[in-house]
């Protein structure tokens, strides 16, 4: 068996720039509404004001937010929803504390508004023939960060960006390897990447890691296009340190892998502890933060697209081969 000490060797790989395009042209245009406020004043008598009309003039977004997020299934079609039951939840003692809490945290979306409006012009630079979705924000009292519903809604859980030392996060028993990301800005980071896995989906039906690790790679790719500006640490959700750690331990990892196959592996849920967020991943160094197959499937991605600089992202997705992507992107750390 290989003997990994991680000794921390410096990576010599020069750094690979994305180009970034100007997009100050290019126009997007959605809505954002600030469902959380507009629920405030839902009473629990009939006739339940303001739900009746939400759902006249928002249909999309009441049945996403009624149905998707807090769970109220309508048996006999959306006009049937009870309405009592859905005025109840939004009157509950702990859901009025999170609204509380977010009117204090996000008194308004300005800057939000700008960050997305950005991220959409670079997503329709690369992705031309995508709609840009009308945007919600709510509250569902710690369950949902970002969501998206079909292809033209994207909603933002406010409660669960008011930051890692939140009170109530802890006692929700939130680790924290999650809480740290519990933050304002991942916000656009978590809407970009929930728009991603609607698009591309979460996950490839292969079981093999390498297939795996190279989609999860894909998706941390279109981060890299559509949030240009954002650190790596933001996007792939580590620490100054825990990235510093990968980059220098890069070929020791690449090692790591290549030990015993197991990038060949086809074992769905041994897999996952290499793909998935955690304090850590399984077999490396306590250092080693969680998700690092992710973060190397990532980094053959960028060498993949830097070997093959016209070829569109709408391409790259739709390449399945991840040992093709492996082969032909030279990566060798």
């Amino acid at each position: 068996m290989l003997s990994l000490l991680f000794p921390g060797l410096i990576s010599c790989k020069k750094s690979r720039k994305i180009p970034v395009p100007d997009v100050t042209q290019i126009e997007v245009t959605f809505n954002l509404l600030r469902l959380d406020k507009i629920l405030t004043k839902v009473d629990t008598v009939a006739p339940y004001t303001p739900l009746p009309q939400l759902a006249q003039d928002y249909p999309g977004i009441y049945e996403c937010y009624t149905g998707n997020i807090l769970g109220f299934l309508p048996h006999r079609g959306l006009e049937k929803v009870d309405l009592k039951e859905i005025s109840n939840y939004l009157n509950y003692p702990g859901y009025k504390a999170a609204v509380d809490s977010v009117e204090q945290a996000f008194p308004d979306l300005k800057e939000l508004n700008e960050e997305l409006s950005q991220a959409f012009r670079y997503m329709r630079y690369y992705l031309p023939q995508r709609p840009v979705p009308d945007v919600f924000s709510f509250v569902s009292e710690y369950r949902y960060g970002a969501v998206t519903c079909y292809d033209s809604l994207l909603g933002i859980g406010l409660d669960m960006y008011l930051g890692k030392d939140f009170t109530f996060y802890p006692a929700l028993g939130y680790p924290q390897y999650i809480m740290k990301r519990m933050t304002p800005e991942y916000i656009v980071r978590d809407a970009m990447m929930s728009l991603a896995q609607n698009d591309f989906g979460r996950d490839v039906s292969s079981d093999l890691l390498l297939d795996r690790m190279i989609h999860q790679g894909k998706l941390l790719y279109y981060l890299d296009l559509t949030l240009p500006e954002t650190p790596d640490s933001i996007k792939i959700g580590y620490s100054a340190e825990e990235l510093k750690w990968c980059k220098e331990n890069e070929a020791e990892i690449w090692a790591y892998f290549l030990e015993d196959d197991r990038l060949f592996m086809n074992d769905r849920i041994r897999g996952s502890h290499y793909i998935s967020v955690g304090p850590s991943t399984l077999g490396m160094p306590p250092e080693a933060p969680g998700n690092v197959g992710s973060w190397v499937g990532w980094q053959i991605v960028r060498e993949f697209m830097w070997q093959n600089p016209d070829m569109s992202l709408t391409e790259l997705m739709q390449l399945q081969s991840g040992q093709k992507i492996l082969r032909l992107s030279a990566y060798k750390p």
